[in-house]
This record gives structure tokens, sequence and C-alpha cells, in this order.
């Protein structure tokens, strides 16, 4: 019997197809892609899904296989995501020796279902700050897919915030324009909050103080008790660090227990 490494992915991958066709510790990646309007996602091989149109509601995930042809799957939120993974590889493909089958963690949170709405992220900030608080964000990350949607539910649920932006975030972001979307992300992230009808005001930099009242710590690794994990503790171990926008008001939250799943699918 084979034996494969499984890895459940952090981030999207992007992979050069470089390994041998034949040949032990090739990398096989599937190509994922979800149909907004029935919240399905389906997996096929990239040669495969080069040529299929891909509609505005269908979002892409991923891409690169090293062996062909991967049996196509449609796999709805909430379903066995184990199962349909170890049935589409071993009806496409002969697995050998430390192969290694990639999946995104996006698409195992995704079939997993487990999303928070903006509604859900203002009610949770509520909860843990009372009605009408003033909160400071500090450090949030640069990003629209990874941190819009949480800055619009707690502005949502909050009287106004001094959000705490240094000039580049924790991965190098730029604070104004991003030289690769054109987006002044201070500008974006202002909007945001008046559009939730929350008072704003933005910093650029400010001495680290755990004093603060009612601190968001929005790092990736957080100084203060109070931080992005500290959401919907019960629904994930994470709380909202490592989720991503799934739409104009809902979130995808970082999947729960990868190790339990990655074993189960070796």
């Amino acid at each position: 019997m084979s034996f494969c490494f499984v890895l459940v992915f952090v981030f999207v991958l992007f992979l050069v197809s470089v390994y041998p066709y034949n040949e032990p510790n090739s990398i096989l990646c599937f190509k994922f892609w979800i149909d907004a309007s029935n919240s399905n996602i389906f997996l096929s091989s990239a040669a495969d899904f080069a040529s299929t149109p891909v509609a505005a509601n269908k979002l892409t995930i991923d891409i690169i296989t090293a062996f062909g042809d991967i049996k196509e799957a449609q796999v709805d939120i909430n379903q066995d995501i184990v199962s349909i993974v170890v049935t589409s590889v071993l009806n496409s493909i002969d697995l050998k020796d430390n192969d290694i089958i990639g999946i995104t963690e996006s698409v195992v949170a995704r079939a997993a279902g487990n999303y928070v709405t903006v509604d859900d992220i203002a009610n949770e900030t509520k909860r843990l700050f009372g009605d009408n608080a003033h909160i400071t964000l500090l450090n949030p990350i640069y990003s629209r897919n990874r941190f819009s949607m949480i800055l619009k539910g707690i502005a949502r649920g909050a009287k106004s915030l001094t959000i705490i932006m240094p000039d580049k975030d924790e991965v190098g972001n730029p604070r104004g324009v991003n030289p690769f979307t054109g987006v002044n992300i201070e500008e974006y992230y202002k909007d945001i909050c008046i559009s939730e009808h929350c008072e704003v005001n933005i910093c650029h930099e400010v001495e680290y103080n755990s004093n603060l009242k009612n601190l968001i710590d929005c790092s990736l690794r957080p100084k203060s008790s109070m931080s992005l994990k500290c959401f919907f503790v019960d629904k994930c171990e994470y709380g909202l660090l490592g989720s991503n926008k799934a739409s104009e008001d809902k979130v995808k939250l970082f999947p729960e227990n990868g190790q339990g799943l990655v074993e189960k699918i070796q």
C-alpha cells in the first residue's frame, strides 16, 4: 500500500508544475471553484478547469496538478470532504510512496460550513464590549479579503473606532495606496466605518499600551489578552484570526482540526 502525505495549505497555492509526471515526491493539488449561486464547491483537474468558462459568481481557489486529470466531484457545504478527496484521487491516479496531496484551507473551511455574518460579528462585539462602545483596533492587516468584513462587523457593533495603522502591516502591505491593487486601504477602511454610521479616527503610530480601554489587538501574534481570537470561541479556536471574506455579509472562519482531517485522508 502506498503511503502519501496530505497537507492542508494555509494560503492559496502558487505552484509551478516542474515535477516529473511519473516519479515519486510529486505534488498533487486540486483546482477548486465555488459556485456562489448554490454554495457548491467543485473539484477538478487544472486541465479540465482551463477549458471551462467561469461565470462571474464563481470563485477560483487553486490551480496546479502534477499528475494529470483528477476525477471531478461536487462538494456541497457540510459534506464529507475526506471521502470526496479520497475517492476522487484513488479513482484518478496511482499514488506512489511519498506523494503529496495538497488541499487549501479555504476549501476545507468552506466544506465545513463554518461561517459567521457581519451581523454575527456586530453582536459578538456588543457581547464583548457592551453597547455604544468606543473600541481601539491595533495593527490590523491591510487586506480587503482578510479584514474588511471583520472591520464592517466591529464598526456595526460599536459607536466609534480608533484604528492604529503603522506605515506597513505585519506582512509588509503599505498603509496608503497598494501598488498592486491601487486601493488606498486607509481610505477604504475609513469608508467602511462611515457606511456603518460609526465614528472613526485613524492614528498612524502609537506606543503599545495594554491598558488602552477596549483594545482589540489584531496582530497575528497579539500581545494583548483581547484579540481577534476572543471572538466566536465556541465556533473556532482561532476566532476571527485567519478568516476570509466569503461574501459582502459573510466571513469564512479558519478550519478546525486540520490535523485530524489530513490523518483521515492519509
